[in-house]
């Protein structure tokens, strides 16, 4: 079987880069390498000048995506849907839209669940309105855990996303297209991150992403952002595309529930920035000697280029914590199910995994007061992660305490599994950076910076600024950034899955 998969990826690469680009309208088509090695901004620069239209752009990630079905990172590529006809400042710029909340008028919206088959988006909510208006063209969705939920991306039912830099180990996060852009297939990913989940899988695939700050980018009308945690943006391979991709995702429209924060800036160059550095948030959890590697790396730069530094413990409950979360996404699973079968519990508890159902029935005891509790616990968490900022202009910290785990590894333990509450610990005593900042609304901006030694995947850090400090954070990880490195030169890794 293995070597069955290896054969096809090796005929896929040959067909998609070897061969000569195919002529279009009486001239060639811009070639695949090129396409797969520009991100955002390129491509549009590329239309713009000439060098290929939004149709040919869109006919090069539809074989870009096909090639790289082995990873099982895209659930389904959108062969027959008519390109976008809109122009704007991102004309031709393929994106994958992720298999969950946030609805496309007429397109599948299937959690990665059997129960999602047949839904369809009954209205676009705001950030697709808005990508859609900018000219960009959405050519697939892609694969997420069943119901979204899983820290490690896994999906027993469809085939596990792996990680293009070694498919034996997991893609991290729920939105599973950044594995894609990582790949070269598409530049841009969307997604939404609750608890990491853009941001996880940026880093174990050497990708950029930002969590915006709260309420600034829109997902009315009818958008569930589970009480302000779960904030919608992509993956990119750059920062030039980030900063584009927050004005465009930054438009409001009258009546939409968005902050109103005016963009700050720091002042740059780096001499007088005052960097706080987080290596823990909770006594006695451990955080991998590798990422910690990484952020003393950083710090290092930081001070080279005229930053002080000091490091910050916070020492939060983790209980406290983890109760917190547990008790919102548990409400969000049951809120989920119940969209997607009503009253048809049974049919539920018959077509979803063991741990789901389980999940759910354990999530019954959820009451007001709880909920209630998880709404003031992220008050505080606001409040503790602002008053950082009256002496601090930004954070550094790990993105995940822990690095990837072997594909499927943290489901599969045996003899008994975790479910619900011991499941979510395990998944925050893996990932616990990452949800804090979700809890307080703060922006939090992920990009690459080393590799691990022992596994060879990308190690990112994480930067974190104050409420409405989106650009600023950007501007700040400009001084540092080391560039897009993909699995390998080109459009795919010669790894082959299997």
């Amino acid at each position: 079987m293995a070597s069955d998969l290896r054969l096809v990826t090796y005929v896929s690469v040959y067909l998609v880069l070897v061969l000569q680009p195919k002529p279009t309208n009486g001239r060639r088509m811009l070639s695949l390498w090129d396409y797969a090695n520009s991100d955002a901004i390129g491509i549009v620069q590329m239309v713009q000048r000439g060098r290929a239209t939004p149709a040919e752009i869109r006919e090069l990630a539809v074989e870009a995506l096909e090639a790289i079905a082995p990873w099982n990172v895209v659930e389904e590529i959108y062969k027959n849907r008519e390109p976008n006809s809109l122009r704007g400042v991102l004309t031709g710029v393929p994106i994958l839209h992720k298999d969950s909340s946030l609805q496309i008028e007429g397109l599948p919206r299937q959690y990665g669940s059997p129960l999602g088959v047949g839904h369809v988006g009954t209205h676009t909510n705001r950030v697709f309105q808005h990508l859609l208006h900018a000219g960009c063209d959405i050519v697939g969705r892609s694969r997420v855990p069943e119901l979204v939920l899983s820290v490690v991306g896994d999906n027993a039912r469809r085939g596990s996303p792996m990680n293009p830099f070694n498919p034996k180990y997991s893609m991290g996060g729920t939105t599973a297209g950044v594995a894609a852009v990582a790949l070269g297939a598409v530049p841009i990913a969307q997604g939404a991150d609750a608890g990491g989940s853009l941001r996880i899988p940026a880093s174990w695939a050497g990708c950029y992403t930002l969590k915006p700050s709260a309420r600034c980018v829109s997902a009315e009308p009818v958008g569930d952002q589970l009480f302000d945690l779960d904030q919608v943006f992509v993956a990119t391979r750059s920062l030039r595309d980030l900063r584009a991709f927050r004005a465009v995702l930054g438009q409001g429209a009258p009546g939409d529930f968005t902050a109103d924060l005016a963009p700050s800036h720091a002042p740059l160059p780096g001499r007088g920035i005052r960097l706080g550095v987080v290596k823990s948030l909770f006594a006695g959890l451990r955080v991998d000697s590798e990422h910690l590697d990484a952020i003393d790396e950083f710090t290092e730069s930081a001070q080279r280029i005229g930053c002080t530094t000091s490091e910050v413990d916070l020492q939060l409950d983790f209980d406290e914590y983890c109760e917190a979360l547990y008790t919102i996404f548990s409400v969000d699973l049951r809120a989920m199910v119940h969209c997607l079968v009503g009253a048809d519990i049974r049919r539920f508890e018959v077509e979803s995994q063991r741990f789901l159902v389980d999940w759910y029935n354990e999530a019954e005891t959820i009451d007001g007061e709880s909920l209630l509790s998880a709404v003031d616990y992220a008050k505080q968490a606001s409040q503790t992660v602002s008053r950082l900022f009256g002496s601090l202009d930004f954070l550094v910290s790990p993105v995940t305490a822990q690095p990837a785990p072997r594909l499927d590894s943290l489901l599969s333990t045996p003899p008994n599994p975790p479910v619900g509450r011991s499941l979510n610990r395990t998944f925050e005593e893996l990932a616990h950076f990452c949800a804090i900042f979700n809890l307080s609304g703060h922006p939090a901006l992920v990009m690459p910076y080393t590799s691990s030694p022992t596994t060879g995947l990308p190690c990112g850090i994480q930067l974190a600024g104050p409420a409405g400090s989106d650009y600023a954070l950007i501007d700040f990880a400009q001084l540092f950034d080391r560039g897009f490195r993909g699995p390998a030169a080109g459009l795919l890794n010669e790894l082959t899955p299997g």
